[in-house]
């Protein structure tokens, strides 16, 4: 009787996240502009897309087909009119978006978009394996840059489509993302200029954004976990629920706390679904982390967040805001490939010293 119940509780819960994610996907798609776009912004459109094409979504899909379609058409005719998708970031993501995109239909106008795009992230990761703002080649790097660079290459990778230095830029990110992890976590940026910058990093703070998206960074970048990658899920689940937890007592943190941290919830859940989604850590995780995100949704289906980096109670913040949160809700990686080493074997002969044990 007692399992019956669980079993009753655990059905209701799943249907009404389920019911939080659809309306979100509709206020989303009523938000996209006749163009295609979303705020003629790549980055949100990329984002936007994203959200598409987790749930499956493709231009052959009934409901939101044409939502998916015209935003792969104005995000393409964007790049072909300026060359890039604009900063490091929002060209990151749309790179990122893009190239999911091909690999679910294979649309041929794709290929030489994604190659371009991608070239410009080769082009621009640093020699120590890191990227900054706008691409610089300074001695700075930055993590929360360099996570979505890294899934843009990734991405591509599992496309098939070869570009010259891809594999190479790979490489460099393992080992980057090897080098700058310490006691468990990931900075967010070292912080000095000299030409001994990275014997100088910052000693990284366990409860920050960036542990998640280093963590992602590697899982993705090597195909599976490693004993740095187990410690990063450890701090994840060890230290990252605390103010989670605090939401889920007092609601009204929300916005405090979430300007703050729901950029880096993403990729924080990313890392626990890949790593743990058949394990403690993985139910420990949604157990505290998804009834603060439904219960933050608003009846109109969208997050909003007044604080926080490109947040704000505004059409441009409260899509960020949307994105992300439903990104989460939606299982991470639940219809996108994940990194098949398999496919780059070429990549265990790199002078990284870092072999990947094939399945």
């Amino acid at each position: 009787m007692k399992l019956f119940y669980i079993m009753l509780i655990f059905i209701f819960s799943q249907n009404l996240m389920k019911a939080q994610e659809h309306q979100a996907v509709k206020w989303l798609a009523s938000m996209q502009l006749e163009n295609g776009s979303w705020e003629n912004n790549p980055g949100h459109s990329g984002l936007a897309l994203l959200c598409f094409l987790e749930r499956g979504e493709t231009p052959l899909s009934i409901k939101y087909g044409e939502t998916v379609k015209t935003s792969i058409q104005w995000l393409a005719k964007d790049y072909k009119k300026k060359g890039n998708w604009g900063n490091a970031y929002s060209h990151g993501i749309a790179t990122f978006a893009m190239a999911e995109a091909y690999s679910m239909t294979q649309i041929p106008f794709l290929k030489p978009i994604i190659k371009s795009a991608v070239k410009r992230i080769i082009d621009g990761q640093q020699e120590g394996g890191g990227f900054d703002y706008n691409y610089k080649k300074g001695q700075r790097w930055d993590m929360s840059v360099s996570g979505w660079q890294f899934q843009a290459l990734v991405a591509t990778k599992l496309t098939g489509v070869e570009v010259e230095g891809l594999d190479k830029a790979i490489v460099k990110g393992r080992k980057f993302c090897k080098q700058v992890f310490k006691a468990g976590s990931f900075s967010y940026c070292n912080t000095t200029t000299d030409k001994k910058a990275d014997e100088k990093i910052a000693y990284p703070n366990p409860v920050n954004n960036m542990t998640g998206v280093g963590t992602f960074s590697l899982y993705r970048l090597m195909g599976k976990s490693n004993k740095d990658i187990k410690a990063g899920l450890k701090t994840i689940c060890n230290t990252r629920l605390k103010d989670l937890r605090d939401i889920l007592k007092d609601p009204r943190k929300w916005d405090d706390i979430a300007g703050k941290n729901l950029y880096g919830w993403y990729f924080d859940t990313r890392s626990v679904y890949n790593t743990a989604f058949i394990r403690k850590e993985w139910k420990k995780w949604t157990k505290i982390h998804e009834p603060v995100i439904i219960k933050a949704q608003h009846q109109k289906g969208y997050w909003v967040v007044s604080k926080g980096p490109g947040m704000g109670d505004n059409q441009g913040g409260k899509i960020i805001a949307t994105t992300l949160c439903l990104l989460q809700l939606i299982k991470p990686m639940h219809y996108m490939p994940t990194f098949d080493v398999r496919k780059t074997k070429d990549l265990n002969n790199s002078e990284d010293g870092v072999v990947i044990e094939l399945e």
